[in-house]
């Protein structure tokens, strides 16, 4: 778990719970009214960059610059409810400012976790 101290960064986890359907528009906003510090679980970084991503059409949210001009329309009615006047240049350097920053913690988390071998033991010594 981190807390994310950039307001700018929160919006790239709210919109990937939008996306999801986690939260509506008007929870988001009353989220953002009533939390002063914001504690987020490190599973949830790769699951909002994957909704953007699948959202605008791109591989990687480096890459937000590169998607079809009516996604990002789209996405930015979603942002401008939540985040007033934020623009959509605005908007790409958030969600790459915030790759750049958490990207260990979301590449670590795509991984799929490390299994051991276990050679099994009978459950009865002979």
């Amino acid at each position: 778990m981190s807390e994310i101290p950039n307001v700018d960064h929160i919006l790239v986890i709210i919109i990937g719970s939008i996306l999801r359907q986690t939260y509506t528009i008007a929870q988001a906003q009353i989220f953002l009214q009533l939390v002063d510090t914001c504690y987020i679980c490190h599973e949830h970084f790769p699951s909002a960059c994957q909704e953007i991503c699948k959202f605008l059409g791109i591989k990687d949210l480096r890459l937000v610059s590169t998607c079809e001009m009516d996604r990002l329309v789209e996405l930015m009615q979603s942002v401008n409810r939540v985040f007033p006047g934020y623009s959509d240049a605005k908007v790409e350097e958030i969600v790459i400012s915030f790759y750049e920053t958490y990207k260990k913690v979301i590449e670590a988390t795509l991984r799929p976790p490390a299994t051991v071998p276990v050679k099994p033991t009978p459950a009865i010594a002979q």
